[in-house]
């Protein structure tokens, strides 16, 4: 007769305990309907901490897992709290965060960043290292390449004016096309004179163009 009051008892902690958790899971405030829709309970808390984006609720729903210990050490119970973000915004994997969707991590690739959770509570040392980040800007909308090095990047190609009066240019601006740098210099006859600005020929345009302003400025 004891041992089966100690049975029932026992049987009664678990299933009070088991209700307990189903509580703390996918229990949310009424006006989750509208902000979420229909939830899907298909999400289950792994054995270790964290937070983890709900992927079958489009990742407006987010969950916290966090495994309870035993005295040998292993664990004992994870407890599992559900949680939703605010209208028009989704769970971000990568910064634990509810964002717009276009400033998180896609939701289908959040599990690719459950890992970032292994960062909490680390001392000394940065939430989101420079690989978390470059892994995951890739992903982002509008993400683009870095610019390239300057000592690694090609040449620049300049303009240069062909020669043209300013009486006789099209709606009075010259002509332009794509070549090598230029300089120029205005006559005195109010033409402007540009010429490509080759290697071989730069110690020349320097001097006509000195020699024009000179010019022009003596006449003044």
């Amino acid at each position: 007769m004891k041992s089966l009051v100690v049975l029932s008892t026992v049987m009664a902690v678990v299933v009070g305990s088991s209700h307990r958790l189903r509580r703390e899971a996918f229990q949310f405030a009424d006006a989750i309907d509208e902000v979420v829709g229909q939830v899907r309970t298909t999400f289950q808390c792994p054995q270790r901490y964290g937070y983890f984006a709900d992927v079958d609720n489009d990742c407006k729903v987010y969950h916290v897992c966090n495994p309870v210990m035993n005295a040998e050490g292993g664990i004992e119970e994870v407890q599992h709290f559900s949680f939703f973000c605010g209208n028009q915004t989704v769970f971000n994997q990568l910064t634990l965060t509810c964002a717009h969707p276009e400033e998180a991590v896609p939701c289908p690739n959040a599990p690719d960043f459950f890992y970032v959770n292994d960062n909490i509570g680390k001392e000394d040392a940065p939430f989101l290292t420079d690989d978390d980040t470059q892994r995951a800007a890739p992903l982002y909308p509008g993400y683009s390449q870095p610019a390239p090095n300057p000592a690694q990047a090609p040449a620049a190609t300049s303009l240069y004016y062909h020669t043209v009066s300013q009486a006789g240019s099209e709606h009075g601006h010259p002509t332009y096309s794509s070549s090598s740098p230029s300089a120029g210099y205005l006559t005195s006859q109010g033409e402007q004179k540009y010429v490509s600005a080759s290697p071989q020929s730069q110690d020349n345009q320097s001097h006509h163009v000195s020699t024009a302003f000179g010019q022009r400025a003596r006449k003044k």
